[in-house]
């Protein structure tokens, strides 16, 4: 502790106070009112949860950061902790460079969340005037991602078009179908916490660091947008855009129908654009860049959903001469225009 503690004192210029036990940490909490909590998950014979729950409740604590250390990597842990209150977690052991870069970032964070606060403030007098009106919040969060993260409107508007598109494909309910295409709309705010350096650099020229940093913009979104209450269940399909089909993701390695629905829309959305940052101009490259992440990358149902998005909607001139028909209506004489695909997205 008295290492770590010197460490980001000195790397950080950060004031750094350090408690043996919960009840010295609730004293020292109260008399210094810290804007990030370091909690070890286990305290001889206490829980570091006991802090997190009391931090939550605390009337002037309950909004700090709060980091676990812990060298338990149970998924049931962290699913508790997270039910608790934790921000993030870091496992032991652990390098310091990893662990400061991970101290910086959430001190990015907690300055973002305080201006956030001001910001809802005056949100909340535009709010009486509109009418707790939510895209107007929405609105105004997307012009900050506008102001920080290049060409980010552009992506914004094309990615709210395929979940729009897709909740209305599906039939999905009006208000689920409006939380996926907000989080469509809203999916790269977690990078207003990245450096410019990284932002503006091409990525072929992006360092290990540079990597690290972008691929916690999931974590950091839910991060910023989980605090509004309107938008806790976006925030909550921020956090999980770039887990995997087959578990192979982050930040939590959730799989199939583990990962909420909304996020796996979202990882289609960001798989391509990374593929592909120029835009849709190579069709078929795309569409086999769906294909190789079928049931890797990408749930396969709703690969076989963006391959007719990109069919139907970006290139509608495919659908001159043909029509779409149910299975059952298909006679002998038609031939086929596309693939027959079950609903668990298996060609037939």
């Amino acid at each position: 502790a008295n290492m770590t503690s010197a460490a980001i004192t000195m790397e950080m210029d950060y004031h750094v106070v350090t408690a043996p036990n919960l009840t010295e940490a609730k004293q020292m909490a109260e008399l210094y009112t810290p804007a990030l909590f370091v909690v070890d998950l286990f305290l001889g014979n206490e829980s570091g949860f006991d802090l997190v729950t009391w931090v939550r409740a605390h009337s002037l604590l309950h909004d700090a950061v709060i980091m676990i250390l812990t060298g338990a990597a149970e998924p049931q842990l962290k699913l508790k902790g997270y039910e608790s209150g934790v921000d993030d977690y870091i496992l032991k052991p652990f390098q310091p460079p990893e662990f400061l870069s991970r101290i910086r970032a959430l001190m990015r964070i907690k300055g973002m969340q305080e201006e956030l606060k001001a910001e809802r403030a005056a949100l909340a007098r535009v709010n009486a005037v509109l009418g707790e009106n939510l895209d107007a919040l929405t609105t105004l969060l997307l012009n900050i991602v506008s102001l920080r993260v290049p060409d980010a409107a552009a992506r914004s508007q094309r990615a709210a078009t395929f979940a729009r598109w897709l909740c209305t494909r599906l039939e999905i309910a009006e208000e689920a179908a409006r939380t996926i295409v907000m989080a469509a709309r809203m999916h790269e705010i977690g990078k207003v916490v990245v450096g410019d350096g990284v932002l503006t650099k091409d990525r072929s020229h992006w360092t290990a660091d540079d990597r690290e940093a972008m691929s916690q913009f999931p974590i950091l979104g839910h991060m910023i947008v989980g605090n509004v209450e309107q938008l806790k269940e976006v925030g909550h399909l921020l956090r999980h855009q770039s887990e995997n089909y087959d578990g192979t993701g982050i930040p939590d390695k959730l799989y199939k129908d583990r990962t909420p629905f909304g996020s796996r829309v979202l990882r289609v959305i960001n798989g391509i654009e990374t593929a592909f940052p120029s835009g849709l101009s190579d069709l078929p490259a795309v569409k086999q860049h769906l294909e190789e992440g079928r049931g890797t990358k990408y749930d396969p149902r709703l690969v076989q959903l963006a391959l007719e998005f990109l069919t139907a909607v970006v290139d509608p001139a495919w659908m001159v001469g043909k029509k779409e028909v149910m299975i059952n209506a298909l006679q002998p004489g038609m031939k086929l225009a596309a693939d027959i695909v079950t609903s668990n997205g298996a060609k037939l």
